[in-house]
């Protein structure tokens, strides 16, 4: 069967994502907000590298940055080692915003 990346409900793979990130909690809490991440993830067929450096780079502009945020980065580049250089410019713009004083 053929997956498509394009939306065909309410909200596209990416908005879900982006969703899931903006959920507060702590400890305990995180668990399903976790559970729920890593389904996506596991939908390599729809979380392509494409729509993942979408998500990134969009949560990127959100402060402080989300809790689950360095987690997904480094679920991308195991999911998709190509994107390296994408995570590396990433990395770069996370140094650049001082994101250990937020």
């Amino acid at each position: 069967a053929v997956v498509s990346t394009q939306s065909t409900g309410p909200i596209t793979p990416a908005q879900l994502l982006i969703a899931l990130h903006h959920i507060e909690g702590k400890g305990e809490d995180m668990k399903g907000v976790i559970a729920a991440t890593n389904l996506c993830f596991a939908e390599k067929g729809i979380y392509t590298s494409e729509v993942l450096a979408i998500v990134l780079t969009q949560l990127l502009e959100v402060t402080p940055i989300p809790l689950l945020y360095m987690r997904s980065v480094i679920q991308a580049i195991s999911m998709w080692p190509r994107m390296i250089s994408f995570v590396l410019n990433i990395l770069g713009k996370l140094v650049t915003k001082q994101i250990w004083k937020q």
